[in-house]
């Protein structure tokens, strides 16, 4: 889901739109967890996403490797340790600092 990101007091104060560029808050991974144990070779990814002033969209980053396409599903992981990080980008695809990551564990 997409939603947009309101503004803070300080931003239209001070009329810096930046912050999106690092807030952890535009993006929060809601499953997988931190640690968990997943059963299978599939998961299901649910993240949300708020579009800032720069932040339009996130790449997914699977242990390390860029994944073009944003599957909810990801499916045929091998047993073991895994990473998933998400990083805000711009239109341009120009990646910003704003990025959630988790770790988990296929059984």
């Amino acid at each position: 889901f997409f939603f947009f990101k309101q503004k803070t007091a300080y931003e239209i104060l001070t009329c810096d739109w930046s912050s999106d560029v690092c807030s952890s808050d535009l993006i929060r991974i809601l499953h997988p967890t931190e640690g968990a144990v997943i059963s299978g070779n599939d998961l299901d990814l649910d993240f949300q996403f708020f579009k800032g002033e720069m932040a339009d969209h996130v790449h997914l980053y699977l242990d390390g490797h860029y994944i073009k396409e944003l599957p909810r599903a990801i499916m045929g992981l091998a047993r073991g340790p895994h990473e998933i990080r998400l990083i805000a980008a711009t239109g341009k695809h120009q990646l910003l600092r704003a990025n959630a990551t988790v770790h988990f564990l296929i059984k």
